[in-house]
């Protein structure tokens, strides 16, 4: 991918997503080709099809616990999460999808009960899902704490709570 952007910066990764395809076609079962898949749609902007193949990986038989094992679990758990996201970004504007709603609460519960109480991932998309529902103020209480958990470490949630607080009319609130 980098070399691709690199080489033909224009090309939306399209050869990168053919070498890809052809790979999956020889190796069906590979979760990294998988995983590499929807993550380099998703970086060229095809939403649909990387939100198709992160939930394609839910297809692969489990493993048992072995170091791959864990990091089938652990991918399979990020593919939530971005399957999640996804559904968020897809489902919002004035149009917005309540079925990718309904599909990005499904995959936080999931993921939610995959991981530690405490997980950023799953304050990040509760903030996200209840900013999707129209709940300005508890979105932004949640993205504040998620850049609270985060140390303002991560761009993705300062800028979420920034949008926010712009939003509710609190700007120079939030943390530097």
């Amino acid at each position: 991918r980098s070399l691709e952007r690199y080489i033909s910066p224009g090309t939306r990764l399209g050869r990168t997503r053919d070498m890809l395809n052809v790979l999956m076609d020889r190796s069906p079962e590979d979760l990294d080709l998988r995983w590499f898949a929807a993550d380099t749609d998703r970086q060229a902007g095809d939403l649909e099809s990387a939100a198709e193949r992160f939930a394609s990986m839910a297809d692969l038989p489990k493993l048992p616990v072995s170091l791959e094992g864990w990091v089938r679990f652990d991918r399979m758990r990020r593919a939530w999460f971005n399957q999640a996201m996804i559904e968020l970004e897809l489902g919002s504007g004035p149009e917005g999808d309540g079925d990718r709603l309904v599909k990005a609460v499904a995959l936080r519960d999931r993921l939610r009960g995959s991981v530690a109480e405490d997980n950023v991932q799953v304050l990040l998309l509760d903030g996200r899902i209840a900013e999707a529902e129209g709940k300005r103020n508890e979105a932004l209480r949640l993205y504040r704490r998620f850049n609270e958990r985060t140390l303002n470490d991560r761009a993705e949630g300062l800028r979420y709570e920034a949008r926010m607080a712009m939003l509710l009319g609190q700007t120079g609130t939030t943390a530097p």
